[in-house]
C-alpha cells in the first residue's frame, strides 16, 4: 500500500457494496475516494474469477462514472493487458502474476524491475492508442 500512503486517495475497505448513495463502490476489495476531486475508483478483487474484462464492462454499463482498479487474474502480457485496458480500467493490480515466489526466494529484484518496466511500457502504449 505504499502508493496509497503518498496519494490523495482515501482507502475505504469494503466488500460488495454501494454505500453513500453510490459515491463509493467495491467488489471484494477496496474503494478509493479522492479527497481532492471526490472521484471514486472501485477496487475489484478477484477480478479474474468475477469474469475478467467482461465483468468490468458489465458493471460500467449502469455505473459509467466508476473508475475501476481490478486486481487478481491479470497476466503481465501485452495480450492480457489489452483486454483489461480495452474494458477501460483506470489501473490494474498484479501480485503473483508479476512477482513469483522463486523471484522472491532468490531475491531476484532485477528480474522484477525488468518485468515491471516491460509491463508499464505495454500499459503506456495501450493508453496512447486507445
Amino acid at each position: 500500500m505504499p502508493l496509497l500512503m503518498n496519494s490523495e486517495m482515501t482507502p475505504l475497505p469494503a466488500c460488495v457494496n454501494a454505500p453513500m448513495g453510490l459515491k463509493t463502490f467495491s467488489v471484494g476489495g477496496l474503494a478509493l475516494r479522492s479527497a481532492e476531486t471526490d472521484r471514486i475508483r472501485g477496487g475489484i478483487f478477484p477480478a479474474g474469477a468475477l469474469g475478467g474484462p467482461d465483468f468490468i464492462k458489465a458493471i460500467r454499463g449502469p455505473l459509467p462514472w466508476l473508475k475501476t482498479i481490478p486486481t487478481g487474474g491479470m497476466d503481465a502480457t501485452e495480450e492480457d493487458s489489452a483486454k483489461w485496458f480495452g474494458a477501460n480500467v483506470s489501473a490494474v493490480g498484479l501480485g503473483s502474476n508479476l512477482i513469483s515466489k522463486t523471484m522472491l526466494a532468490k531475491k531476484d529484484f532485477e528480474s522484477l524491475k525488468q518485468k515491471t518496466e516491460e509491463l508499464l511500457a505495454i500499459i503506456s502504449m495501450l493508453r496512447v492508442t486507445s
